[in-house]
This record gives C-alpha cells, structure tokens and sequence, in this order.
C-alpha cells in the first residue's frame, strides 16, 4: 500500500510544480519587460533623431534660399551698378566728344591725354557706396566694428 503516493504527496507535487511555474513564467515576463523598456528607448531616440534631422534639414532648406535670394540680389546690384557705370563711361565718351570739338582748352596731362575728373569722381562715388557682400555698406563696417 505504501507504493501508491498519498493525497498529500499529489498535493505537494502539483503545489511545487505550479510554483515553479510560476517563478519561470514571472522570470520570463521581467526578461520581456527589459527587452520592451529598452525598444521603447530605442524608439523615443531614433524619433528625436528624426525630428533633429528634420530641423536641420529645415534649417539647411531655408539658408539655401536665403543665399539664392541674396545671390539674385547682389546679381541684379552688379547688373545696376555696371549699367551705372556704362552710363558714366558713355557720358564720359560724349563729353570726351564734346572736347574734342572745343578749342582744347580742357585740362590735359603732361602726355598730352584729357583728364576725366568727373568720370574718376562718378566711378569713386560708386566704389565707396557700393555695399559689400555683408549688405553693409563700407562705412558702416568701420562704425560697427568701433
């Protein structure tokens, strides 16, 4: 009779046997636990990095518009500037014209060659007002940096 186990002896198996299963299913749900704490991490900065990597690609976006539209400025200021120095050039020819019909009595150098005050004085006016590629103008340089 004693080779039967006993109700108590069924009892205390399953009690064990359950125990532990429990303990294995508890140790794996921690493990899982871990694992899930540590994607979410990943997750959260790989989508900070996305939102960083857009920002700067805003930021790259609007400084790339920001120089086209300050090369088209500058461009279209030489265009202005060279066409204001194609007017003084063609002023300077017509009154170099005019002189020559005169009775030469315009100032000359000693090689013999007219001298064109006004079209130095035109040309130096314009390289003095002409802004640098800061946008400021050459005084102002000078001002702000005291």
């Amino acid at each position: 009779m004693s080779a039967q186990p006993t109700h108590a002896d069924v009892f205390s198996a399953a009690n064990h046997l359950c125990a532990s299963t429990i303990a294995e299913v508890e140790g794996e749900l921690k493990i899982q636990h871990e694992a899930d704490v540590e994607q979410a991490l990943r997750c959260q900065a790989e989508e900070r990095l996305k939102v960083e990597m857009e920002k700067i690609a805003a930021k790259h976006d609007a400084l790339e518009e920001q120089d086209r539209l300050d090369i088209e400025a500058a461009e279209h200021e030489l265009r202005i500037w060279k066409q204001a120095l194609r007017d003084a050039q063609k002023g300077a020819d017509t009154q170099e014209d005019d002189n020559d019909n005169d009775d030469n009595s315009s100032i000359s150098s000693p090689d013999g060659q007219l001298v064109h005050h006004i079209l130095i004085c035109s040309v130096h006016s314009l390289l003095i007002m002409m802004p640098n590629l800061s946008g400021n103008y050459q005084g102002q340089d000078e001002a702000s940096a005291g």
